[in-house]
């Protein structure tokens, strides 16, 4: 398969698990994750997932500042199971490495490099 048609297709998958994981946060409450935060989760996901499937206007900028909650709050997610723990959190680490690639994958489909 193409690398280039196969990058949006991955990142696509990986936010709608994102959306999802946080949809059923919402209703069956697995951790102690607050309904707010959920609920900015869901926002920021969609709206990275909106400009993976079809070129926006200033489609770059809605996808950095999309993901800064999720960026922020994973990462410190990650500092706390790492200090507090001792042991990584890989979820948590999956999304502050995927989000940050996930632009060349925006800036691809909108045709900016």
């Amino acid at each position: 398969m193409n690398p280039n048609r196969l990058a949006p297709i991955l990142l696509s998958l990986f936010l709608v698990v994102c959306i999802a994981v946080h949809v059923l946060g919402l209703i069956y409450h697995p951790t102690q994750e607050s309904n707010l935060s959920h609920i900015a989760h869901l926002v920021s996901y969609s709206l990275c997932l909106l400009c993976c499937l079809r070129p926006l206007p200033y489609a770059n900028w809605i996808y950095v500042t999309a993901t800064v909650y999720p960026f922020v709050y994973h990462g410190i997610c990650a500092y706390e199971s790492l200090t507090k723990l001792g042991k990584p959190n890989w979820i948590c680490f999956l999304v502050i490495i995927l989000l940050p690639l996930g632009l060349t994958v925006v800036k691809r489909i909108n045709g900016k490099s």
